[in-house]
Protein backbone atom coordinates (compact mmCIF):
# COMPACT_ATOMS: atom_id res chain seq x y z
CA UNK A 1 0.00 0.00 0.00
CA UNK A 2 2.85 2.24 0.08
CA UNK A 3 2.09 2.99 -3.84
CA UNK A 4 -1.42 4.22 -2.62
CA UNK A 5 0.10 6.38 0.18
CA UNK A 6 2.46 8.10 -2.27
CA UNK A 7 -0.40 8.33 -4.88
CA UNK A 8 -3.10 9.64 -2.41
CA UNK A 9 0.34 11.95 -1.74
CA UNK A 10 0.84 13.15 -5.29
CA UNK A 11 -2.97 13.89 -5.71
CA UNK A 12 -2.87 15.78 -2.43
CA UNK A 13 0.03 18.18 -3.38
CA UNK A 14 -1.32 18.45 -6.69
CA UNK A 15 -4.33 19.71 -5.44
CA UNK A 16 -2.66 21.90 -3.20
CA UNK A 17 -0.57 23.44 -6.04
CA UNK A 18 -4.00 23.83 -8.04
CA UNK A 19 -5.42 25.90 -5.02
CA UNK A 20 -2.65 27.91 -4.66
CA UNK A 21 -2.82 28.87 -8.47
CA UNK A 22 -6.09 29.58 -7.88
CA UNK A 23 -6.23 31.78 -5.20
CA UNK A 24 -2.94 33.81 -6.98
CA UNK A 25 -5.82 33.79 -10.03
CA UNK A 26 -8.18 35.48 -7.86
CA UNK A 27 -6.01 37.51 -5.84
CA UNK A 28 -5.24 39.33 -9.23
CA UNK A 29 -8.86 39.67 -10.50
CA UNK A 30 -10.35 40.31 -7.36
CA UNK A 31 -11.66 44.30 -6.36
CA UNK A 32 -10.94 45.31 -9.98
CA UNK A 33 -13.58 47.94 -10.18
CA UNK A 34 -13.33 50.44 -13.42
CA UNK A 35 -15.56 53.15 -13.23
CA UNK A 36 -16.86 54.93 -16.14
CA UNK A 37 -16.11 58.93 -15.89
CA UNK A 38 -17.71 62.11 -17.98
CA UNK A 39 -18.60 62.25 -21.51
CA UNK A 40 -16.95 61.05 -24.46
CA UNK A 41 -16.69 61.55 -28.07
CA UNK A 42 -19.38 59.43 -29.49
CA UNK A 43 -21.53 56.73 -27.02
CA UNK A 44 -18.77 55.23 -25.28
CA UNK A 45 -17.80 57.11 -21.84
CA UNK A 46 -14.29 57.10 -21.12
CA UNK A 47 -12.76 54.79 -18.80
CA UNK A 48 -11.15 55.73 -15.74
CA UNK A 49 -8.18 53.68 -14.52
CA UNK A 50 -8.60 50.49 -12.31
CA UNK A 51 -8.56 51.26 -8.86
CA UNK A 52 -7.38 48.72 -6.33
CA UNK A 53 -7.82 50.88 -3.27
CA UNK A 54 -11.19 48.94 -2.19
CA UNK A 55 -9.42 45.30 -3.51
CA UNK A 56 -9.78 42.39 -1.69
CA UNK A 57 -7.28 38.96 -1.26
CA UNK A 58 -8.72 35.60 -1.15
CA UNK A 59 -6.82 34.02 1.63
CA UNK A 60 -4.98 30.51 0.89
CA UNK A 61 -5.41 28.88 4.19
CA UNK A 62 -9.25 29.41 5.51
CA UNK A 63 -10.91 30.95 1.99
CA UNK A 64 -11.74 34.58 3.41
CA UNK A 65 -11.78 37.39 1.57
CA UNK A 66 -9.74 40.15 3.21
CA UNK A 67 -8.27 43.47 2.60
CA UNK A 68 -4.95 43.37 4.01
CA UNK A 69 -3.71 39.80 3.14
CA UNK A 70 -0.58 39.93 5.30
CA UNK A 71 -1.71 41.03 8.39
CA UNK A 72 -4.65 38.50 7.83
CA UNK A 73 -1.92 35.32 6.77
CA UNK A 74 0.00 36.50 10.39
CA UNK A 75 -3.04 35.63 12.62
CA UNK A 76 -2.75 32.12 11.06
CA UNK A 77 0.74 32.04 11.27
CA UNK A 78 1.24 33.60 14.88
CA UNK A 79 4.51 35.33 13.29
CA UNK A 80 5.35 38.67 14.15
CA UNK A 81 1.93 39.23 16.19
CA UNK A 82 1.76 42.75 17.56
CA UNK A 83 1.83 42.90 21.24
CA UNK A 84 -0.33 44.30 23.91
CA UNK A 85 1.43 46.39 26.52
CA UNK A 86 -0.73 45.69 29.10
CA UNK A 87 -2.14 42.20 28.51
CA UNK A 88 -1.33 38.97 26.92
CA UNK A 89 -3.18 39.68 23.89
CA UNK A 90 -0.99 39.67 20.42
CA UNK A 91 -3.34 41.17 17.07
CA UNK A 92 -2.04 40.63 13.22
CA UNK A 93 -3.37 44.40 12.71
CA UNK A 94 -2.09 47.71 14.65
CA UNK A 95 -5.64 49.20 14.16
CA UNK A 96 -6.85 46.37 16.34
CA UNK A 97 -4.79 46.56 18.46
CA UNK A 98 -5.24 50.05 18.67
CA UNK A 99 -8.91 49.77 19.23
CA UNK A 100 -8.09 46.69 21.80
CA UNK A 101 -6.31 49.33 24.06
CA UNK A 102 -8.59 51.65 23.79
CA UNK A 103 -11.45 49.49 24.97
CA UNK A 104 -10.29 47.39 27.49
CA UNK A 105 -7.89 49.17 28.95
CA UNK A 106 -8.35 52.83 28.39
CA UNK A 107 -12.26 52.15 28.42
CA UNK A 108 -12.34 55.48 26.13
CA UNK A 109 -15.88 56.58 26.14
CA UNK A 110 -16.17 57.62 22.57
CA UNK A 111 -20.72 58.11 22.37
CA UNK A 112 -22.60 58.70 25.44
CA UNK A 113 -26.62 57.86 25.70
CA UNK A 114 -28.73 60.97 26.18
CA UNK A 115 -31.96 59.55 27.37
CA UNK A 116 -29.82 57.21 30.06
CA UNK A 117 -26.24 58.90 30.23
CA UNK A 118 -24.09 55.69 30.15
CA UNK A 119 -21.20 55.74 28.01
CA UNK A 120 -19.93 53.53 25.06
CA UNK A 121 -16.24 52.19 24.17
CA UNK A 122 -17.50 51.50 20.49
CA UNK A 123 -20.21 52.87 17.94
CA UNK A 124 -21.38 49.51 17.45
CA UNK A 125 -22.35 49.01 21.20
CA UNK A 126 -23.75 52.44 21.36
CA UNK A 127 -26.15 51.82 18.61
CA UNK A 128 -26.98 48.14 20.22
CA UNK A 129 -27.92 49.76 22.95
CA UNK A 130 -30.34 52.32 21.02
CA UNK A 131 -31.65 49.86 19.53
CA UNK A 132 -32.22 47.62 22.15
CA UNK A 133 -33.08 49.86 25.32
CA UNK A 134 -34.33 53.16 23.44
CA UNK A 135 -36.08 52.02 19.77
CA UNK A 136 -33.88 53.80 18.29
CA UNK A 137 -32.75 53.38 15.00
CA UNK A 138 -33.39 50.73 12.02
CA UNK A 139 -36.04 48.13 12.38
CA UNK A 140 -35.82 44.91 10.46
CA UNK A 141 -39.52 43.54 9.42
CA UNK A 142 -39.73 39.65 9.06
CA UNK A 143 -40.51 38.38 5.59
CA UNK A 144 -43.13 36.05 6.75
CA UNK A 145 -44.78 37.19 9.54
CA UNK A 146 -44.43 41.25 9.27
CA UNK A 147 -43.50 41.62 13.09
CA UNK A 148 -40.59 44.27 13.39
CA UNK A 149 -37.17 43.71 15.32
CA UNK A 150 -34.22 45.44 16.62
CA UNK A 151 -31.79 43.38 15.34
CA UNK A 152 -31.60 41.74 11.75
CA UNK A 153 -30.43 38.60 14.01
CA UNK A 154 -33.56 38.52 16.03
CA UNK A 155 -35.27 37.81 12.81
CA UNK A 156 -34.19 34.04 12.68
Amino acid sequence: DVQQISKNKFISNKKTKNLKKTVTALNRNLGKSKEWIGESEGDKPKKAKTRYKDRKQLCGICGALVKRLVDHTRSHTKENLLKCPQCPVQMANSANLVRHVHTVHDKKVIKSCEPCGKGFTTNNAYISHMRTHHNIGEQYQCEICQKLFNHASSRL
